[in-house]
């Protein structure tokens, strides 16, 4: 085997190697990190819409009773009064 540079092919094997190592590590760390960031934005997406959709019908379901209000005549002469 011929060497690349005058260090030697001991050294220029080691160096190879620790450099593959480093860059399948960063390789790794960059998948995962992109996966882990998909995930996080699918729960995001879906607890949105779980929300949205609970929230949704909340609003649909509330009826309020109709406020029944009886007016007696002195509350009536003060309301005129004023």
């Amino acid at each position: 085997m011929m060497a690349l540079t005058p260090l030697g092919t001991e050294i220029e094997a080691i160096i190879a190697a620790v450099l593959l190592f480093m860059i399948s590590g960063a390789v790794m760390f960059l998948c995962c990190f992109l996966l882990t960031h998909m995930f996080l934005f699918y729960k995001h997406h879906v607890l949105k819409r779980k929300n949205h959709d609970r929230f949704e019908d909340k609003s649909v379901d509330f009826n309020y009773a109709p406020l029944e209000a009886s007016v007696t005549a002195s509350e009536d002469s003060f309301c005129s009064a004023i």
